[in-house]
Order: C-alpha cells, then sequence, then structure tokens
C-alpha cells in the first residue's frame, strides 16, 4: 500500500474587526446675530465656550479645551480653505473644522479681531 502524500494546510486566522466608535451627539452651537464681537455662551449641559460670528454666518469658537475650531456655514460657497483647517464633523447646517496649526490657533491671532472676512 502507498500511503497519500500529506501536505500542510494553511489555516484561516480569524481576523477581528475593531467595533466602530460610537458617534458623539454633538451639542447646538448657539447663534448670534452680533457680528464681530466675541460673545461667552454658557450652556446648562456643556462647559462655557466664546464664540465670533462673521458677516457670512460662520463662526470661530474657543472651547474650553482651549483649542479654536471654524464652523463654516455651509450656505455659503466655498472655493477653497486654508490647509491648517481639519474636517471634524457635521452639525447643524456647518462644516465643523479644527484649526491645528499656523494662524488661528493661538489666542494672541484673535485679540485685536474685530470683524473677520
Amino acid at each position: 500500500m502507498i500511503e497519500p502524500v500529506v501536505t500542510p494546510q494553511k489555516v484561516a486566522v480569524e481576523e477581528r474587526i475593531p467595533p466602530k466608535p460610537k458617534l458623539t451627539a454633538h451639542r447646538p452651537l448657539e447663534l448670534t446675530q452680533v457680528v464681530g464681537e466675541w460673545s461667552l455662551f454658557q450652556p446648562i449641559d456643556q462647559p462655557p465656550y466664546i464664540a465670533i460670528r462673521n458677516q457670512a454666518g460662520s463662526y470661530i469658537v474657543q472651547r474650553c479645551d482651549l483649542h479654536f475650531y471654524y464652523y463654516a456655514n455651509m450656505t455659503q460657497q466655498r472655493t477653497s480653505l486654508p490647509a491648517n483647517l481639519r474636517f471634524m464633523h457635521q452639525q447643524q447646517n456647518f462644516l465643523v473644522y479644527s484649526i491645528d496649526y499656523g494662524i488661528g490657533t493661538e489666542r494672541d491671532h484673535w485679540l485685536i479681531v474685530k470683524v473677520l472676512k
């Protein structure tokens, strides 16, 4: 009798896919009609923040994490955005960008702001 040649088989390894991160519920941004002035907002269910509105209805927001965020009004058409903006999420009628580096990342850049263009 001739025994058959046994060749080793590759064993399939089960890969675990990490669970999807939970979507966080973003609190609504309080809107203001005042253009060019920093306003303090103190919502009951979230930390306070300051924000300034420009003529087009977009906002620069500084939250308690000391970072600045750009809330771009989606009703305004944009041809380009600065390279230092990183898209984070969509909230209300805004596209929210983190200002990670460069002009706009520090408080000194916003101290003398009167009107944003």
